[in-house]
């Protein structure tokens, strides 16, 4: 009586069904990987495209700076403007200019006084050719020769305003003719500083730091942190309207610098905002789009881990 006979498999089958799981195994990994690479690029340009609208949303913060600036500036000089024609015809000022000689001393105390109840922050009288013959807040204007300002031009038939950088401040303008007998016998000119109020508006309304600038002397700002007055230098040396990107301790600030006046030796106004890179919301997004690229790495590595092992 014959037994069951035993069945014999060839090396070639056993190395066949051996080859299968590892075939199997290696189209998964292919597929991962390729997956993976997939969603590397994906995750990649979704992040530069990030990075792009932060970067968009700095510079938008900063053409708002920009915009409130301008039309504080125009809401200064227009205010001027009514200030100063009510005040050219003050008949305190009317009395001494129209003397034959003209008593400096009482001028200026005259000029003084108005000053005060206006609460401008300097007043000054020209002469018909636009020497100043009388001045108060504005010593550095004492004796100048405003002739060839464009504004003296524009004031001879009207009030006019313009924004004018001096060595030590910048001001916001207003100059008006003082007529007898139906010629200009003098012009008065009212002015406002225009660096702090600037500078505070912008802080109230954005945060950040701020610096106005006269030629290379830094004659106001603001800023919370000391160490960032350094960084304004920085920015202001880029050109009005090119953005810079600082660096301070660490953290990364967009700066700009914005000319006040339409000459070329104008005063400019720098004003920088942190960068939003360095914000939470941006941190949070940066992780939601390195996630899928994270989670495809370790479902390749479990899938590696049951890889069958022989023996």
């Amino acid at each position: 009586m014959s037994g069951p006979r035993a069945e014999t498999v060839s090396p070639q089958a056993m190395r066949r069904d051996s080859a299968q799981p590892r075939s199997r195994m290696g189209l998964l990994v292919g597929g991962g990987l390729a997956l993976y690479s997939v969603v590397l690029i994906a995750s990649g340009t979704a992040g530069k495209q990030i990075d792009a609208l932060l970067d968009n949303a700095d510079a938008r913060s900063l053409d708002t700076v920009a915009n409130v600036w301008e039309q504080h500036i125009e809401n200064m000089r227009a205010y001027l403007v009514s200030q100063v024609r009510v005040l050219s015809e003050d008949v305190r000022v009317r009395s001494l200019v129209m003397v034959a000689k003209l008593d400096e001393g009482t001028l200026n105390d005259t000029l003084a006084d108005l000053r005060t109840a206006s609460g401008s922050s300097c007043m000054a009288v020209l002469d018909a050719t636009g020497k100043v013959k009388g001045v108060t807040g504005a010593d550095s204007l004492r004796g100048a020769d405003l002739g060839t300002a464009p504004v003296f031009t524009q004031a001879m038939t009207g009030s006019a305003s313009d924004v004018w950088t001096l060595s030590d401040r910048v001001l916001a303008v207003a100059v008006a003719p003082i007529k007898a007998a139906g010629r200009v016998a003098a012009l008065l000119v009212i002015g406002l500083d225009l660096g702090d109020s600037a500078l505070r508006i912008a802080e109230k309304s954005f945060g950040g730091a701020g610096a106005v600038f006269a030629g290379e002397r830094m004659i106001a700002s603001r800023s919370s942190d000391p160490a960032l007055t350094t960084a304004l230098q920085s920015g202001r040396l880029g050109g009005p309207g090119v953005d810079s990107l600082i660096e301070v301790g660490g953290k990364g600030f967009r700066a700009r610098a914005i000319r006040i006046g339409d000459s070329a030796a104008a005063a400019r106004i720098v004003w920088m905002i942190p960068r939003s890179h360095g914000n939470n919301v941006a941190r949070y997004l940066k992780v939601i789009i390195w996630s899928p690229a994270v989670v495809v790495v370790l479902l390749l590595a479990f899938v590696a881990l049951q890889r069958p092992r022989t023996t």
